[in-house]
């Protein structure tokens, strides 16, 4: 199943020539970094035939080769690993990460014995670092502890590498948490919250496209990661600017990757598909903590998500959404009784990241997964992003249309 599985997403990945575009644009263009504000794996169907999976594919879009650092982080944020992806030119790499949660099994990569170059491909790269770890590479590449500290850290249980927990305990065998990928000028240990990360790890090639594929026994949802363009030039943010990983800089600006819009709207239709709202936040960074504790940066504060039914009434409802990574069924957002067609607006500014930008526009990602009502297709979708850090001005949805509306209010209905 997995096989067929992957198959299935590879096909749906075309390779296409480097686009270049505006900085700050919610765009689908070759990147530098890539977000997967998402993913799930149940540990309880680890050897099932029909396992709960997260697929991952990315793209190198360029003739040359590169290494993209996939980092695993919690729903608190907290980074659990790293691994080193090498990608020929034009390469294409799938991760599995019900392999890697259950057989800890991750795709063997490397310039000189593993990886193959195309005709079309430029000339393997010298990468001490790589060269030097990749003939030891085998899988199971995760083993004993540190296999241990994967599955302990994204279902919220003790592990002594954490000295307490780094994520929230959900009352399940499900992991949680989110990835991404950077474009790094050789394999590290480094992770991007690491002092030093920004200063000689990282680089600024916008060069990788990725797409997501959620797989279950009722579940086949894809949807394309996050992609995160770099300054190239280091010209375009400066110190005080909202980037990407402002939070781990100190606002500097050093990382070079373009923020996320802070704002978002999306449709809603009990008539058609229930579901999960996904919504990833900027926080402040944070650690592990006390297990049944939450740590010093969480909750994230949040602003009610205000929504509309087709005759452009307003309800301002306050979602559960103070973890870094979060879904929310629809449901929850919308109780029954109201409206069953409208739209929502998500507002994720919060006070938390003011001491890094001096204002309160903190970075999101929203979109949603369906499931499946009255026999209809299952669907994968982003929410439009309305305005964000680069946005000459913000929207203030609830100031301007749901002054007077408290919260869980029916009244308006």
């Amino acid at each position: 199943m997995r096989r067929l599985l992957v198959c299935l997403l590879l096909a749906t990945v075309a390779i296409a020539s480097p686009a270049r575009a505006v900085l700050c644009a919610s765009d689908e263009v070759p990147a530098a970094t890539l977000l997967v504000p998402w993913f799930t794996v149940d540990l309880d169907a680890c050897g099932t035939e029909i396992e709960h999976d997260t697929i991952v594919t990315v793209v190198n879009t360029s003739a040359a080769s590169v290494v993209a650092q996939m980092t695993l982080w919690t729903d608190w944020g907290v980074p659990t690993i790293n691994f080193s992806l090498y990608l020929t030119g034009y390469d294409q790499q799938t991760i599995s990460l019900a392999a890697a949660f259950c057989d800890g099994e991750l795709p063997l990569t490397g310039p000189t014995i593993l990886s193959p170059h195309g005709e079309l491909s430029g000339p393997p790269p010298s990468l001490p670092i790589c060269e030097l770890i990749e003939p030891s590479l085998t899988n199971p590449l995760l083993t004993g502890a540190l296999l241990d500290r994967v599955r302990n850290g994204h279902t919220g249980a003790f592990d002594a590498s954490f000295g307490g927990c780094a994520g929230s305990d959900h009352g399940d065998d499900v992991a949680r948490g989110y990835l991404t990928f950077d474009v790094v000028g050789d394999c590290s240990v480094l992770f991007p919250s690491d002092p030093g990360y920004f200063d000689g790890t990282a680089a600024f090639s916008n060069v990788l496209m990725g797409q997501v594929l959620y797989a279950g026994p009722e579940v086949f949802q894809s949807l394309s990661a996050v992609h995160i363009e770099a300054d190239t030039e280091g010209t375009v943010f400066s110190s005080g600017d909202h980037t990407f990983y402002g939070r781990y800089v100190g606002g500097d600006a050093s990382d070079r990757r373009e923020p996320l819009p802070t704002v978002f709207s999306a449709n809603f239709s009990r008539h058609h598909a229930v579901g999960d709202l996904l919504v990833w936040r900027e926080s402040t960074a944070g650690g592990p903590a006390a297990c049944g504790n939450l740590p010093a940066n969480l909750p994230i504060a949040q602003s009610d998500v205000l929504v509309f039914d087709e005759e452009e009434n307003p309800l301002s409802i306050l979602p559960d959404v103070g973890l870094v990574t979060n879904a929310v069924p629809v449901a929850d957002v919308v109780p029954p009784g109201l409206a069953d067609v409208g739209w929502l607006v998500l507002d994720e500014r919060h006070p938390g990241v003011a001491s890094l930008y001096g204002d309160d526009r903190a970075q999101a990602w929203v979109g949603y997964l369906s499931r499946p009502d009255l026999g209809l297709p299952f669907v994968g979708r982003e929410a439009f992003a309305l305005s964000g850090p680069c946005s000459a001005d913000v929207l203030e949805p609830h100031r301007v249309f749901a002054d007077g509306f408290e919260s869980g209010d029916t009244s308006a209905w």
